[in-house]
């Protein structure tokens, strides 16, 4: 099987770069998935200025609240989040963390975007789920909001107790 990012229909843009309208494509990809949007995330560390500094011929305020920043390669200031499940963007893709059974899992990979566009572990390989996973990669808006409705769906926490209730996963799985 070749990468992922090699089989591509469609993909997100490559937002590596340091660029300041990341946050406008971010908040797009995210609203239009149906994520709440959030800012001052955990992982953000402070940059170490002055009181005022001075960035592209501009005077700024320590204080702003924009210079907290991601610890990512991409410079963004918000993330996704649905219950305990967390969605940064990275390069050309996004890195969901939260516990996702194994049968919803199966359920994502058993559809063809699933398959290709959401990617567990990160594999580029793109390999079925052989266990209960927490870290998928996200190569595409179809497969980001094929993740988002799944995991609203059968009403996923992200936390490690999704493990353990099937009765969650059987529910809805019996209304279908």
């Amino acid at each position: 099987m070749f990468p992922s990012n090699i089989l591509k229909r469609t993909n997100f843009s490559n937002i590596v770069v340091e660029n300041p309208e990341c946050d406008i494509y971010i908040e797009k990809e995210l609203k239009e998935a149906g994520l709440e949007i959030s800012s001052g995330y955990q992982n953000w560390y402070q940059f170490k200025r002055p009181r005022y500094f001075k960035y592209n011929n501009e005077y700024h305020d320590a204080s702003d609240p924009w210079l907290y920043q991601s610890l990512s390669e991409v410079p963004y200031h918000i993330v996704g989040k649905y219950n305990q499940f967390i969605f940064e963007r990275a390069w050309y893709y996004y890195v969901v963390n939260g516990n996702v059974p194994l049968e919803v899992a199966k359920e994502l990979y058993s559809n063809p975007i699933g398959r290709i566009d959401i990617r567990v572990g990160g594999d580029c390989s793109c390999p079925p789920p052989n266990y209960t996973v927490y870290t998928y990669h996200i190569d595409s808006q179809e497969g980001l909001n094929l993740f988002v409705s799944t995991i609203k769906k059968y009403n996923l926490s992200g936390h490690e107790s999704d493990f353990h209730d099937k009765r969650k996963i059987r529910q809805n799985n019996e209304v279908k």
